[in-house]
């Protein structure tokens, strides 16, 4: 959660949220830090950006107009064991192949990865649902993000 001391990020903060998201570390002695910022539409570009260059950094809540942001382990979702990864990602690929390895446009791809930037199952370049590398799955036409519901769909 964000932490009780601060308030929300303002609407201009979005404009550089680097350095926003610097400030914050070091007021909070990089302890790790979430922060809030409005769940706005002409910002979101700005944050998918941020979040695309940041992967350490997570959306752990989209609620009340505000997206709250964090780098802090325990507020990561951890993807499947090795194992199962392994397994979810071979069930993907067996399937896509079967059905000829159709890929998205670019177009596509794009606002899926956005839906991906804000998921909160997201752990770091991977789904941490099924354990899948995001932009790898996004990539197949014939994929359905693993979330319920889905943040996209073949």
């Amino acid at each position: 959660m964000p932490c009780p001391g601060c308030n929300p990020a303002p609407a201009s903060a979005a404009a550089n949220l680097p350095a926003f998201a610097a400030a914050m570390e070091a007021e909070h002695a990089g302890a790790g830090v979430a922060f809030q910022i409005p769940d706005d539409p002409s910002i979101l570009p700005a944050v998918y950006s941020f979040l695309m260059e940041h992967r350490e950094w997570v959306v752990i809540e989209r609620a009340n107009g505000r997206l709250t942001l964090s780098r802090r382990d325990e507020d990561r979702t951890r993807p499947p064991g090795a194992l199962m990864k392994a397994l979810n990602f071979s069930r993907a690929a067996i399937a896509h192949a079967a059905n000829g390895s159709p890929r998205v446009s670019l177009e596509v791809w794009e606002a899926r990865m956005q839906a991906c930037m804000i998921c909160p199952n997201r752990f770091f370049d991977q789904c941490g649902l099924c354990g899948c590398y995001c932009a790898v799955k996004a990539s197949w036409a014939d994929q359905v993000c693993p979330d319920d519901p889905p943040r996209w769909s073949s």
